[in-house]
């Protein structure tokens, strides 16, 4: 059961936290392969809502998230799931992300 919100945070919470953060840094980015890692800004892992927040009450409980770095995250922004699949395609046989 979760506990109320302001509970003080114990040890074990910032132990937990930080393997997260550390398994985290060990995937690559769901969606360029890249390496994540906390020492380049471009490579920092972050979390991504595949549906943008303009559609999430038109899909229901489908809003997953998955890890990714601030590059791929940035670059996808609000982009619709077919929208952005079609920039992962075109960087993937080009090599660059469409401009």
């Amino acid at each position: 059961m979760p506990e109320e919100a302001g509970a003080s945070v114990t040890q074990r919470d910032y132990d937990a936290a930080w393997m997260l953060e550390l398994m985290a840094e060990l995937m690559p980015c769901a969606y360029c392969r890249m390496p994540m890692n906390y020492r380049e800004p471009k490579r920092h892992p972050t979390r991504d809502h595949i549906w943008p927040k303009a559609m999430r009450s038109t899909v229901g409980n489908r809003t997953g998230k998955l890890w990714c770095c601030q590059e791929c995250n940035s670059r996808k922004a609000d982009k619709t799931p077919s929208e952005w699949l079609a920039m992962l395609r075109a960087r993937h046989e080009t090599g660059k992300w469409p401009s």
